[in-house]
């Protein structure tokens, strides 16, 4: 009876599937361009809240980033919504070193 159960959980979990988290990060790269294409007034009259931008519109917007992520996620689902601060004049640039020590 274990092994029936251990082998209906491990059925249970979902394997990621990779062309589809390439679609979606293309997707979030396409609502990235729509943001900051829109003009800096535009941008700037969300001030310092964060805002949730869907086929290129502003869907919603909250000065907390986890309050409007989980109302986002509660109302649209796994659909690829960008959330970012609308201060941000540019995209961030995130920069990854190596986590290898070198002797």
């Amino acid at each position: 009876d274990r092994l029936a159960m251990i082998r209906a959980i491990a059925a249970l979990e979902s394997r990621p599937n990779l062309a589809e988290a390439d679609e979606f990060s293309g997707a979030l790269a396409v609502e990235q361009e729509n943001w900051f294409a829109r003009p800096a007034t535009d941008r700037r009259r969300y001030g310092d809240d964060f805002v949730a931008v869907y086929l290129g519109a502003v869907i919603d917007h909250d000065p907390d980033q986890r309050t409007l992520y989980v109302r986002v996620r509660a109302k649209h689902g796994r659909v690829p919504i960008l959330i970012v601060s609308a201060r941000w004049e540019t995209p961030p640039v995130f920069t990854f070193h190596s986590t290898r020590l070198e002797s």
